[in-house]
């Protein structure tokens, strides 16, 4: 018997299969065309949510005095910003501000440093004018900072005065030499050296302990008379024990019995070393014994005679020794004054001079 039915029931299954693909991709019921009414009144409902949302929004921002955006008139002006907003862009570089007047100072800055740095280089690079083919050196000692300042270093001329008390001394003391010494003398009679640099070097001199070296500050008192001089000197007695410099001492001494130097004798008498204050008596009776003449009243054919004019410089000197005489705490001084005072006020009064 024949199996005719087998492909009979493969082609009515062939078209079972057809019939249910072809349900598959027939359109869903949701996804039928949809009317232009049903668009149209969706377009609208969505338009007026986004109107209630726009008029919210500008009432809250109102309400704080804050600027209102501009929202235009439609559902596409309310999303388009929104979409904007979730699109992706590329980060700005941030610009800094510029201040003009800072920016104006860092030019000028800038453009006088390599002004500088080029003059240095073309000093560097110029030959020396006096040797045209010498080899210019590397070592450019003309700089005090090494070639950056264009300023040369200013070199201090070797034979040039010393200012400072610090270079007197590097030249006097280091080692004391007597040409060392005469030029400071020079110099300080000339007024080109301060008394406090004179007399602190040669007080420096006279308390060394070589004896060479204090005669040099004897001698560079014994150049100034002064009352600082004055009480220099009588230090110098009191330690010196060399008999040599003692004389140098007496001798300088003697130049404060001159006229010219009784007003160093005053203040030297009212110092608070009762050395000083004997020195200084002494030196006055001495000049007074020398530079009063005593002699007796004489005529002479032009009449009568005047006292000595010398007398007017001693006579100032009575009331100070007087007082010393009385209240000088140091006997000896009182002693010493008492003696000078009856010596000088005697001469004084008896003393004439005659006319020629």
């Amino acid at each position: 018997m024949r199996r005719w039915w087998i492909p009979a029931v493969a082609i009515l299954g062939f078209f079972v299969l057809m019939s249910a693909v072809l349900k598959s991709i027939a359109p869903s019921p949701s996804l039928k065309p949809i009317s232009n009414s049903k668009i149209e009144s969706a377009l609208n409902n969505m338009m007026g949510s986004a109107d209630k949302t726009r008029i919210k929004f500008e009432n809250k921002i109102a309400t704080k005095g804050e600027k209102v955006p501009s929202w235009g008139g439609g559902l596409a002006k309310s999303i388009v910003p929104q979409m904007e907003s979730l699109t992706f862009k590329a980060p700005q570089k941030v610009v800094a501000k510029v201040d003009p007047k800072k920016d104006t100072k860092k030019k000028k800055e800038a453009a006088k440093k390599k002004k500088k740095t080029t003059e240095v280089a073309k000093r560097k690079t110029k030959p020396s004018q006096s040797k045209p083919f010498e080899a210019v050196s590397s070592d450019n000692s003309d700089y005090a900072d090494g070639g950056t300042s264009v300023a040369p270093k200013k070199q201090k001329d070797p034979n040039a005065l010393p200012e400072t008390l610090e270079e007197w001394e590097s030249l006097v003391l280091n080692p004391p030499t007597i040409d060392a010494v005469m030029t400071l003398i020079k110099y300080h009679q000339a007024k080109l050296v301060s008394d406090e640099i004179f007399y602190k070097i040669t007080e420096t001199l006279i308390r060394s302990s070589n004896e060479q070296t204090r005669k040099f500050g004897i001698i560079a008192l014994g150049s100034s008379p002064s009352l600082q001089s004055f009480i220099l000197l009588t230090y110098a007695s009191e330690v010196e024990k060399s008999s040599a410099l003692q004389t140098m001492i007496s001798s300088n001494y003697n130049t404060y019995v001159s006229l010219q130097y009784l007003s160093v004798l005053g203040p030297a008498m009212q110092s608070p070393d009762a050395n000083v204050r004997l020195q200084a008596i002494s030196s006055l009776s001495h000049s007074a014994s020398l530079n009063i003449k005593k002699s007796n009243e004489v005529m002479s054919g032009r009449g009568r005679v005047s006292s000595n004019s010398s007398a007017q410089y001693y006579q100032g000197f009575l009331a100070v020794l007087q007082n010393l005489a009385n209240n000088d705490p140091n006997g000896d001084v009182r002693t010493q004054a008492g003696a000078a005072y009856n010596q000088i006020s005697g001469l004084t009064s008896t003393d004439v001079v005659a006319f020629n």
